[in-house]
């Protein structure tokens, strides 16, 4: 890592195309001791439905994968404490994305980008806002259709309450 200043935090996701995490563990293990001696946080950014549709890729099976060695929520990683693990960043809330908002299907127009910012900064990252600074609302932008599975939690989050993703929360991994 020569690159000055120097690298402190690195944002990966699977995205929609192939990749080799999911069924690589080799992959895993070189990039968890990759971050490890390069002293880099590694923030593992779930991948964003497709919309209208609301379907996760088959790849995105990889998210839970990558967000424990990540360490979910800024925790430690899936192994004893070594893992340097800034977190996950959850996107599931962007299933609940009104259509409108939607550039193709699977990019958002702003403020979308700016919620997602917001959130990679200030949850995952422990950034603070300046004084004064007022965060997108989400709620202004999810679906109306969808509100049985998209509730709007304390401070703004938006809890996807999907059943496959009620599944992983009482049955996880």
């Amino acid at each position: 890592a020569k690159l000055r200043p120097r690298i402190t935090h690195l944002v990966m996701n699977a995205g929609h195309w192939e990749h080799q995490f999911l069924r690589n563990e080799t992959a895993r293990i070189n990039l968890k001791q990759a971050l490890e001696e390069t002293n880099i946080r590694g923030i593992w950014k779930t991948t964003t439905y497709r919309l209208p549709d609301g379907v996760h890729n088959d790849f995105n099976v990889t998210d839970p994968i990558m967000c424990r060695l990540f360490g979910e929520n800024g925790g430690e990683g899936e192994s004893e404490g070594d893992v340097i693990g800034a977190g996950c960043l959850d996107l599931t809330w962007t299933n609940c994305v009104r259509t409108k908002m939607m550039y193709d299907g699977i990019h958002f127009v702003e403020p979308i980008y700016r919620i997602i910012n917001e959130d990679l900064l200030e949850d995952t990252m422990q950034v603070s806002f300046p004084q004064g600074y007022e965060r997108e609302p989400k709620k202004e932008y999810l679906r109306r259709d969808k509100e049985e599975f998209c509730w709007v939690l304390p401070g703004g989050n938006v809890f996807n309450a999907t059943p496959n993703r009620i599944a992983e929360i009482v049955f996880p991994r």
